[in-house]
């Protein structure tokens, strides 16, 4: 509807026109201050060492930042080693399994002729 629109619009306008008088008044009443020298002198300091504030925290930021990296190197060789000292058990387990088959495998060899060279002796004591 066109007269609600109309309406609505002078209201919004109204409302901005109210808001910009208030802010005027506003600023009327705040003292005005005015700055000697020694007060722009003391704001520029004030300034100074809240930059080297700022500074000291990046300088800060900076370093725990390096050492933050530092030690995810550090933590990534160790991990490497880890994995390179697991393969290596590995390696070695497997070594030790090898070599007790091959050990197995030499006693049942070594029984077997144990127990063939018995047998041939008592055959041969039988024998004679």
């Amino acid at each position: 509807d066109p007269v609600v629109d109309q309406a609505l619009d002078n209201r919004q306008l109204n409302t901005q026109e109210d808001s910009i008088q208030r802010e005027e008044e506003d600023q009327d009443r705040v003292p005005q201050i005015k700055l000697d020298e020694k007060d722009y002198e003391n704001i520029i300091s004030m300034n100074k060492e809240e930059d080297n504030f700022n500074l000291e925290i990046l300088e800060a930021e900076t370093v725990n930042q390096t050492k933050l990296q530092f030690m995810i190197h550090q933590i990534r060789n160790l991990e490497n080693e880890r994995i390179r000292t697991k393969q290596k058990n590995v390696e070695i387990v497997q070594q030790f399994s090898d070599q007790l088959y091959k050990l197995k495998f030499a006693k049942i060899a070594a029984d077997v002729a144990a127990n063939a060279a018995v047998d041939l002796l008592g055959k041969s004591q039988q024998e004679s």
